[in-house]
C-alpha cells in the first residue's frame, strides 16, 4: 500500500512541479523500503529519471532531487544507524532476504568448492552441511538455531554464499535466473490455491509433481500429466497476458496523450522489480505490486486492438 501511495504521488510531484510532493515522495519511498525491502535500490534510477523529466530546469532539479533525498533519508537514516549500532551492518538486509537468495542457489551448492569460504568463515560449513528440509532447503529457523546466529548474522552468512556460488557457476546461475523469471511472469499459484476448495490437498499434489519433472527430471505418468494441466493452463494464459502487456508498452511509446518520460519511469519500475525479484524463486505473489501496472498497459494493447478494428485508427 505505502509503495502504491509512493508511486501514485510521484507521478503527480511529476506533474504538478510543487516541491513538496518530491519531499513527501521520498518520505513514502523510505517507508516502502522498510515494509519492502525489495526496494532499498530503487531510489538510484529516481535521480536520473527526476533530471530527465525537467530537462534544461538546472536549479528544479537540483531541488526536486534534494527535496527527494531528504525525505527519503529521514526514514531510512535511523532504521540504517540502528543497525549498526546493534547488528553492525548499515543496510536494511532483513531477514528474510539472505534465506531467499540462498533458495535460488541450493541446487549449485552441490558442485560448488567452498573451501576458501570455509577457512574464512567456519560458521558456512555448518550452514552448507545442514540437511534439506521437504521444501528442498533448510528453512531459516533451523540455520539460526543449529548455528546459532542471529537474524542479521543469518542474512550475511547467506547472502555471502550466494554470491559466491554464483560467481563460482555463472552459466548455471543464469539458468535458474531464466527459470526463476518465466515462473514470477507465469505463476498461476493463487488460482490453484481456489481449486482445493473442491479437491484437497490440489496445490500440494500439483506442486510436488512439478518439482520432481523440474529439479529431478523425471518423466511422468499420464495420471501425473492430467493432475498439472490446470497449471500449464493458467501457466499459458499468464504468459499470453505477459506478452500482451509487452505489445502495450512497445505501442504507449506511439501514443500522444502519454508523456514520455512518465512512461520510462514507470517501465524502470517495472522492470528494477522483476529483475530483482527473479533472483529468488518467487511467485505471483511477488508480481503483486506490478499487477495494476501491467494491468493498464495490457488495457491500452486491447483497446488500441478494438478502436482500430472499430473505428479505423488506434492514436
Amino acid at each position: 500500500m505505502t509503495f502504491s501511495f509512493f508511486f501514485l504521488l510521484f507521478l503527480t510531484a511529476l506533474r504538478s512541479k510543487k516541491a513538496y510532493l518530491f519531499f513527501i515522495s521520498g518520505i513514502l519511498m523510505g517507508i516502502s523500503v522498510l515494509t519492502r525491502t525489495l526496494l532499498k535500490a530503487y531510489w538510484i534510477l529516481i535521480l536520473p529519471l527526476i533530471i530527465l523529466y525537467f530537462k534544461d530546469e538546472i536549479k528544479q532539479k537540483i531541488k526536486y532531487i534534494l527535496l527527494f533525498l531528504l525525505g527519503y533519508l529521514i526514514i531510512v537514516f535511523p532504521y540504517h544507524t540502528r543497525n549498526y549500532l546493534k547488528f553492525h551492518t548499515p543496510t536494511p538486509i532483513e531477514f528474510h532476504q539472505g534465506i531467499a537468495l540462498y533458495w535460488s542457489i541450493i541446487p549449485l551448492t552441490k558442485s560448488t568448492d567452498y573451501k576458501y569460504l570455509y577457512s574464512k568463515y567456519p560458521k558456512i560449513e555448518e550452514i552448507i552441511n545442514i540437511p534439506p528440509h521437504k521444501a528442498g532447503s533448510p528453512d531459516e529457523y533451523k540455520i539460526k538455531t543449529e548455528v546459532k546466529l542471529t537474524d542479521a548474522e543469518m542474512a550475511k552468512y547467506l547472502t555471502i554464499i550466494t554470491l559466491y556460488t554464483i560467481v563460482q557457476n555463472p552459466i548455471s546461475f543464469i539458468k535458474i535466473y531464466i527459470r526463476n523469471f518465466i515462473n514470477l511472469i507465469t505463476s498461476p499459484s493463487s488460482y490453484l490455491s481456489s481449486i482445493d476448495i473442491f479437491y484437497k490437498d490440489y496445490f500440494e499434489k500439483q506442486h510436488e509433481i512439478i518439482k520432481k519433472f523440474i529439479n529431478d527430471y523425471k518423466t511422468l505418468s499420464f495420471k501425473e500429466f492430467l493432475i498439472i494441466t490446470p497449471n500449464l493452463f493458467f501457466r499459458f494464459i499468464n504468459l499470453i497476458l505477459f506478452l500482451t502487456f509487452l505489445a502495450g508498452i512497445t505501442l504507449s511509446f506511439k501514443q500522444k496523450y502519454i508523456n514520455k518520460e512518465i512512461n520510462i519511469f514507470i517501465i524502470s519500475l517495472i522492470v528494477y522489480i522483476i529483475g530483482v525479484t527473479s533472483l529468488t524463486p518467487a511467485y505471483d505473489r511477488y508480481r503483486l505490486p506490478i499487477e495494476p501496472i501491467i494491468c493498464f498497459y495490457l488495457s491500452l494493447f486491447i483497446f488500441y486492438i478494438i478502436s482500430k478494428n472499430k473505428f479505423g485508427y488506434g492514436n
